[in-house]
């Protein structure tokens, strides 16, 4: 089946809503699934990447997918835990430091 019959008709009513950041980071509508992909390719979905003395590392990212257009996780050896989504670069942004500082307090606490 081609691309264009795959992506027309019903199929393209159940799509999620995709986006990209344009220049100043605000989000806006990717033409179709191939903009948005090739767009997700490059290396400016990144917000922030902290990594943290137990080596396990906390990533925010632009996910360019409603609801939530940002995810913060947190990378560990034993597996992923998707910490907050968010819809702004700045939102996003105070999401990662603040998932950085109570992972960094929970750590302290823990017993050794």
């Amino acid at each position: 089946m081609n691309r264009a019959r795959l992506l027309g008709g019903r199929m393209r009513d159940h799509m999620p809503r995709l986006f990209i950041l344009n220049d100043d980071r605000e989000p806006v509508p990717a033409r179709d699934f191939m903009q948005w992909a090739e767009w997700c390719e490059r290396d400016m979905r990144r917000v922030a990447l902290t990594t943290l003395a137990d080596g396990s590392e906390v990533s925010t990212v632009f996910i360019g997918c409603l609801p939530a257009l940002f995810e913060t996780a947190h990378l560990r050896r034993d597996g992923t835990e998707i910490l907050s989504r968010t819809s702004t670069w700045q939102a996003a942004e105070q999401a990662h430091a603040d998932a950085v500082a109570r992972l960094i307090v929970a750590a302290r606490r823990a017993p050794a």
